[in-house]
């Protein structure tokens, strides 16, 4: 109830600049909800909105750009929207059942298996590669359940960044010394 009584008196004088620290931290999703709403209005009204905030998910929802700030210093600015594009893309095919049978060797880098419950889902690496992915389902009798295009998140560009701030390479989820 403190978070929404600060909210509605930063609101009270129709402010052109809203600085919000961590909005949403530790609100239940009904009020989450209405602090994103609140958030999005105030953009509409052309409002500029400011908010720090560790819940990554958050800012990709809400912002047009973020600033990821290491040890007390902005170390990177990009636009949201073109960090999402530009990010390594990537399909997954879910598939019903898992069939024991072994993925074509020649897909070694570009597809990863991952046998779930009750089916398998193949992490396509590249786009382009989709419909050969497909082709080979369709004829190893699987039931296709889902194709879900999949980008690059806010968490994976701040994790990049922190670790190269440390000098350390991320290279495919593993890290090494630089």
């Amino acid at each position: 109830m403190l978070q929404r009584l600060g909210l509605a008196a930063a609101l009270l004088h129709d402010p052109e600049l809203l600085i919000l620290d961590e909005p949403m931290s530790g609100l239940d999703p009904f009020g989450r909800r209405d602090v994103r709403e609140l958030i999005l209005e105030q953009k509409e009204k052309g409002v500029t909105v400011l908010f720090s905030s560790h819940i990554l998910p958050d800012v990709e929802m809400l912002c047009d750009r973020a600033a990821i700030v290491l040890h007390g210093k902005i170390d990177r600015l990009a636009n949201v929207g073109d960090l999402m594009r530009s990010g390594r893309g990537s399909v997954s095919v879910r598939l019903a059942g898992t069939h024991l049978v072994a993925l074509p060797p020649a897909w070694n880098g570009v597809v990863e298996r991952r046998d779930r419950a009750g089916e398998l889902e193949l992490a396509v690496g590249d786009p382009g590669f989709v419909g050969e992915v497909l082709g080979w389902a369709l004829r190893s009798n699987f039931q296709v359940l889902a194709v879900t295009p999949q980008h690059a998140s806010l968490e994976e560009f701040f994790m990049a960044a922190a670790a190269q701030a440390r000098g350390v390479e991320v290279a495919n989820g593993e890290r090494r010394s630089a």
